[in-house]
């Protein structure tokens, strides 16, 4: 049940945080970011529950790989509908290049909540 829900919330997160990405003023290419990001971040996070609660995922498996086995993969947000709504162009490819360069770090400066 717990394994369900969290894939279910690692598909669609992304999906809600680019919408809102764009809704607080955001442009296309932060919404992007975004969305891979909070996908990565909340399968991470559900991977650490499981791992607390003794539930074990397969070997080298992650939520998003599982919801991708088993779901249909990660929901793609309305690219789209998105891009109006900012009134930027889209241009999906070249969103995508400037992602991959961007430096992935791990935990972002001063986001120590603890």
């Amino acid at each position: 049940m717990a394994l369900a829900a969290l894939i279910s919330v690692a598909r669609e997160i992304g999906v809600r945080v680019a919408a809102r990405a764009i809704e607080f003023g955001a442009p296309l290419k932060v919404a992007y970011a975004l969305d891979v990001a909070a996908c990565l971040e909340v399968s991470d996070l559900g991977e650490q529950f499981l791992t607390s609660i003794g539930a074990r995922l397969p070997d080298s498996t992650s939520l998003v790989e599982l919801a991708d086995a088993e779901i249909a993969g990660i929901a793609e947000p309305d690219w789209p509908a998105l891009a109006i709504a900012a009134g930027e162009p889209l241009d999906l490819n070249a969103i995508e290049d400037w992602f991959t360069r961007l430096p992935f770090p791990g935990t972002p400066v001063g986001a120590n909540h603890g």
